[in-house]
């Protein structure tokens, strides 16, 4: 069950990983919805510029980065989550970027390895826990947040 807590702290890992690609952040929202079945839970969106297609390692930071912020404030048991997703055939927005970009990675001459690139996401938030924890606080606190918020949230 994604809760109000869990959906914040996605949506600002997303934010503060944008921000530090020096992306323009437009704007962090979370809301209460429906799932796949009809059960309210929460969801969200950090709106982050475009990225082109040839920048994989800054995609693959940017769709990482929600699920990385939750495993460090709000864990939940993503692989129960994974297994619920691929027996009901539904899966999350991230989940249907990272999977493509991680596979391209592999193709790539000379890329890290996975494991070299989540672990260099996840130090990058931990290192940046207080914005990650301000965003975070300021979403559950307003449920939108605008880039001129962000912008000051994240200095």
């Amino acid at each position: 069950m994604i809760t109000k807590k869990i959906a914040c702290y996605h949506e600002a890992g997303h934010a503060v990983v944008g921000a530090h690609l020096g992306l323009r952040v437009a704007s962090a929202e979370v809301s209460k919805t429906k799932d796949y079945f009809g059960d309210s839970v929460w969801g969200g969106t950090a709106l982050v510029n475009e990225i082109p297609d040839e920048f994989i390692l800054s995609k693959i930071w940017i769709a990482l980065a929600g699920v990385f912020s939750e495993l460090l404030f709000a864990p939940v048991d993503h692989k129960k989550q994974t297994e619920f997703y691929e027996k009901h055939g539904v899966y999350t927005g991230d989940l249907f970027e990272i999977l493509p970009l991680l596979d391209k990675l592999e193709t790539l001459p000379d890329a890290p390895k996975r494991s070299e690139v989540f672990n260099e996401i996840f130090a990058f938030l931990k290192t940046n826990k207080p914005k990650l924890r301000r965003v975070a606080r300021a979403l559950a606190h307003s449920e939108k947040l605008s880039e001129e918020d962000l912008r000051t949230l994240l200095k």
